[in-house]
Formats: C-alpha cells, sequence, structure tokens
C-alpha cells in the first residue's frame, strides 16, 4: 500500500469554470483534514492546519515550496504558517495542537479555523489567466453534513459574513492583500451529500447527465470523510433521511494506525503529527544508549486499520437502512468524499455480487479527485440557481 495516497493533498489547478458575468461564485468545503475549493478560474484544496509564527521565523522560509501558505492578518498583525508547512513544523510531543481542538464540531470560535477560512476565500478570490473578480459581488456556496443542518447554519453564516481584510503569501509569490466582503444573505449552505448527488448528475457545462435518472431515483450517498461518515438516502426523488456517524472517517483510521505503531515499534505519533509520515511511510526508532537506529515500513498497519474502519462503515450503512430495505428499494450508492479514494476498491468488492445495486463515483463527470465531489456539486448548484433566479 502506497501511504502517500492517505496524505492530505495540497494542490491549486488553475482552470476556467462555467460562471456568470455579474457574480464570483465560491464554494468551499471546509473540511476536518482538507479545504477544498471552486471558483470561476480555479479549484484548490490545501490541509486544514494553521500555526501562529513569529515574524522572524517567516524571515527563514526563503526558498519556499509551491504549496507553502502564509497568512497574515491586518486587523491583529498576527502571521500564521498554513496547510503543509505549518503540518511540517509540528512535533510529535507538540500538545498545544489536541485533536480534540482541531477536530471539534464547535470550530467556530478557533482563531485556526478562521485563518483556514480566509486562506480558501483569498485563493478562491485570486485572479489569474482564467478569470478576475474585479468589482462582481461574492456569492459563496458551502454546506454541512446532513446531521448538523439547521443547527449550525447562523453559527456558520455569521463566521463567513462580514469584511474580511487579510495577506496572503503563496510559495515564491509576493504578499498579495484582501479586502473581501461577503453579504449574509448571500451565503447559501446545503447538506454535503446533496453537494455530491448534484455532482453526479451534471457536467462541467452546467448540463444534466445521462445519470440524470439518479436525481428521481432511490440511492444512497456514501460519504466517508476525515472526522465523520455521512449517509444520505433519497427514494423516488424524495429524500427520506441521512445520518452522520462522528466516529468514522480518515481521523479514525489514523488513529487506529497510531496505535498499532505504538503497538508494534514502541513509537507515539499523534494523529494531527501524521502528516509527514505519511510522506516517507517509514517510522525511526533509536536505541538512546546505543544511538543505533532503524527504520519500519508501516504500510501494512495502515492497510488492516484501512480495511477494518471501512467494513465498519459499511455494515454501519447496511444495519442503519436494512439489507432487505437496501436490495428492494434502493437502485445505486454513490461514493464520494476524501476517504472513498482509499474505500472504493473495498465497497464495489463487497457489493460486487448484487447485481441490483449499481456503484457511482461521486467524480465521474470531472478527472478531479473525489475529495471534490461535494464543492463541485455545491458551485454547481448555486450557479444554476442563480441562472434561473436572474
Amino acid at each position: 500500500m502506497n501511504t502517500k495516497k492517505f496524505k492530505t493533498r495540497t494542490e491549486f489547478i488553475k482552470r476556467k469554470n462555467i460562471s456568470r458575468e455579474d457574480t464570483w461564485e465560491v464554494a468551499i468545503d471546509l473540511g476536518y483534514s482538507s479545504v477544498k475549493l471552486f471558483s470561476p478560474n480555479i479549484v484548490a484544496a490545501f490541509p486544514s492546519f494553521a500555526i501562529k509564527a513569529h515574524e522572524d521565523e517567516i524571515q527563514f522560509i526563503t526558498k519556499a515550496p509551491d504549496e507553502a501558505i502564509i497568512y497574515k492578518d491586518l486587523e491583529t498583525d498576527e502571521t500564521w504558517l498554513v496547510g503543509e508547512l505549518a503540518q511540517s513544523s509540528l512535533s510529535i510531543n507538540d500538545t498545544s495542537n489536541s485533536a480534540n481542538v482541531l477536530y471539534s464540531r464547535d470550530r467556530y470560535s478557533d482563531p485556526m479555523f478562521k485563518v483556514i477560512t480566509r486562506v480558501g476565500l483569498g485563493i478562491a478570490c485570486t485572479d489569474n489567466e482564467y478569470g478576475e473578480v474585479g468589482g462582481k459581488k461574492v456569492v459563496i456556496q458551502t454546506g454541512l453534513p446532513e446531521k448538523y443542518l439547521g443547527i449550525d447554519d447562523t453559527l456558520l453564516k455569521e463566521f463567513l459574513s462580514g469584511t474580511h481584510r487579510f495577506a496572503l503569501k503563496i510559495g515564491a509569490s509576493n504578499w498579495k492583500i484582501f479586502s473581501i466582503q461577503v453579504d449574509p444573505n448571500d451565503i447559501f449552505i446545503m447538506s454535503q451529500p446533496k453537494g455530491t448527488l448534484f455532482s453526479v448528475c451534471v457536467d462541467n457545462n452546467g448540463n444534466l447527465t445521462e445519470t440524470k435518472d439518479v436525481l428521481a431515483s432511490s440511492c444512497v450517498v456514501f460519504d466517508p470523510g476525515f472526522g465523520t461518515f455521512d449517509m444520505f438516502m433519497i427514494q423516488n426523488g424524495r429524500t427520506v433521511g441521512g445520518e452522520t456517524f462522528p466516529d468514522l472517517g480518515m481521523r479514525r483510521v489514523l488513529e487506529e494506525t497510531s496505535s498499532l505503531i505504538q503497538e508494534n515499534f514502541g513509537v507515539a505519533i499523534p494523529v494531527p503529527a501524521m502528516q509527514p509520515f505519511l510522506s516517507s511511510g517509514i517510522i525511526k526508532k533509536a536505541d538512546r544508549r546505543t544511538f543505533k537506529s532503524v527504520e519500519y515500513p508501516f504500510d501494512r498497519l495502515l492497510a488492516k486499520a484501512n480495511n477494518s474502519v471501512c467494513n465498519e462503515a459499511i455494515e454501519r450503512m447496511i444495519n442503519s437502512i436494512g439489507f432487505d430495505n437496501l436490495v428492494q428499494f434502493y437502485k445505486y450508492i454513490i461514493i464520494t468524499g476524501g476517504t472513498s479514494a482509499a474505500w472504493e476498491h473495498n465497497i464495489k468488492e463487497r457489493f460486487s455480487a448484487l447485481n441490483s445495486l449499481k456503484i457511482i463515483n461521486g467524480n465521474q463527470n470531472d478527472n478531479l479527485s473525489f475529495i471534490y465531489s461535494n464543492v463541485r456539486g455545491y458551485y454547481l448548484y448555486r450557479h444554476m440557481m442563480l441562472s434561473k433566479n436572474r
């Protein structure tokens, strides 16, 4: 198993997306693992992690890699390292960035959440050869797990609205200053799995595809993310339910991998510090008395944890819906979310003999990773609604 596939990605894909002339549509997926973005001129993702930095530390980042992100709050004058740059600065003994803070649902009051959200808005509103914001009104579409719709909406809208003044430095580029004004009436929130449902049925030009019958059929959206596993059930075009399981997803996979590493090699690596190790696939252990070191690959342990959690999620879905109901009343299972890239094979193999169910990939209408299925659907749905209400 290639452990790099489990590492949270950073990428900036400049491209022309369908858009309107009078608005700058921004879709943003504020996941526990990464922030995913869609705007008229870019598709992007970066890890949902940031740490505060001193000005003198910034001066030493002279040869910044392309994915290096530095944020500066123009009101407080605070500077933060963001994404992979922040993760690479995290020690395995660091207790200030506990998992309870990083992966809590109540993230809106945490300064880090403000930073990664503004970085996302800044990247989505950066001019490039495929489009310029100019004086266009910024309209935001985002989403929440089904379980939290109607609960966190107000908090999220309050957080995203207002004036955002900050500066960004990405890679070797110069600092860019942003002042982004967002009206609360221009912020829209939908169900995360509904984003994938829409993404499955619409092409990049906003047209319904041959799979448009999914919108009016009986299907299950299977959406394992980093912090949660979300299910969304549609039956004959009517929403019949949705559930969020907060104990399943890539976080759980990494927690179990961390436990197995400690059990087998005697090395403790907390989940927030796991990313650099996923890049190498190696754990190092040294004897303090002899100074002899040994390297241990942990891909086998990661595969074991991944298969275990995936199978548990599948069983949770079956038990929640009921096996007989799943067979009799559902036609499709749509797999989506960042963790689906690691679970796709297991899911398809598990249901391969069940001819009554068809497995559909949430990213089937684009060449993008699974991680963009929800945010792509957000973007295309908001574009359709804006065009309809014109």
